[in-house]
């Protein structure tokens, strides 16, 4: 009895570790596959792998490949704006010598963006305790409750 080519999710690459254009052509088939919401034995069966657990194998590892390509992205964005803002800086420093009286806000406009580029702000704490959020709500029944000084009277 001859068994036929078994392909796992090891398989696909080359001598040197690089993935072959089948296995890249296959993880793409597989998270399609996913998407339109078919099974992984189902997967497996319809692109050949021997096992639905070799499917799952696949599909994680495109997940983490593109979880891991969106992160390269953002970090390259988030470098070009750091850049540009130390450009941005530099102009302003040059504004700040030449007593220009809005360089300094533009330069802590720069230092807020920053701040907040590189996550260094402390997340905002919100009280959401029952007593806190009963205080709001009459805070704004009562609100709600003022006559409004724009209104006309009704008529």
């Amino acid at each position: 009895m001859t068994r036929g080519k078994r392909r796992g999710p090891k398989g696909g690459r080359t001598a040197a570790g690089e993935e072959t254009a089948e296995y890249e052509r296959l993880k793409h088939e597989i998270v399609d596959r996913r998407i339109r919401g078919q099974a992984f034995h189902d997967i497996a069966a319809a692109v050949g792998l021997n096992s639905k657990q070799a499917a799952y194998a696949l599909y994680q590892r495109a997940l983490r490949e593109i979880q891991d390509d969106r992160a390269e992205t953002i970090e390259a964005a988030r470098s070009f704006e750091l850049e540009r803002l130390d450009k941005i800086e530099a102009a302003a420093w040059i504004r700040v010598d030449a007593d220009d009286p809005r360089a300094l806000d533009t330069l802590l406009r720069i230092s807020d963006r920053r701040a907040r580029l590189l996550g260094l702000d402390a997340p905002t704490k919100v009280d959401l305790s029952y007593d806190a959020v009963a205080r709001e709500i009459e805070r704004l029944k009562a609100e709600l409750a003022e006559p409004d000084p724009g209104a006309d009277g009704g008529a």
